[in-house]
């Protein structure tokens, strides 16, 4: 399964902006094949493969910068959302909406992860419930990451206090990933 550049993108920049004395101890943690791609020219646009470029870069800064928790991989997802909307995926900003971003899910999703899906399940006045029903290399800090990505995205279009819970999960043999949210 690959992951889109700009994603990949978002981690190396999450690093070096959050730990910037300790990128280089961080990159030089990397396994060779996750190294090299990270310290590669990454293009936004695109695909590289999830486990080298994403999981297990977020896993090593899970361990090294937040005890092993993975509200490392939740505050990656937040900056990602920061880094994408504001500066690669604008248009989505400019209309935006909490509502308008959930009924766009589905195309923002396909832009992160190829051969993906996620539908919306659910949505009232501000609550929604997000479904990940495909995913070929599901993984916790994965799904903490895209909650991350989610809490952040609806504060850039206006949902003010937003609550994101990770209810089912793929990782852990749900047959879907399920994510409620609301706000006020």
């Amino acid at each position: 399964m690959n992951v889109k550049g700009s994603a990949v993108i978002s981690t190396i920049d999450f690093v070096n902006d959050k730990f910037p004395k300790q990128y280089n101890k961080w990159l030089d943690s990397l396994p060779p094949t996750s190294k090299d791609i990270l310290a590669g020219n990454i293009l936004p646009s695109m695909w590289y493969p999830l486990k080298e470029s994403f999981i297990i870069p977020t896993q090593k800064l899970c361990e090294m910068f937040y005890n092993g928790d993975s509200k490392g991989a939740w505050e990656v997802g937040r900056y990602s959302a920061d880094l994408g909307l504001k500066k690669f995926y604008r248009v989505f900003l400019k209309f935006g909406s909490p509502h308008f971003l959930i009924k766009r899910a589905s195309s923002i999703f396909s832009l992160y992860y190829e051969n993906s899906k996620i539908i919306s399940s659910k949505e009232e006045d501000k609550l929604a419930i997000l479904r990940i029903t495909e995913f070929q290399e599901p993984h916790e800090l994965v799904e903490s990451r895209i909650a991350g990505w989610i809490e952040r995205a609806l504060e850039l279009t206006k949902g003010h206090h937003p609550v994101v819970r990770i209810n089912k999960s793929l990782a852990r043999e749900d047959d879907f990933t399920e994510i409620s949210i609301s706000w006020s």
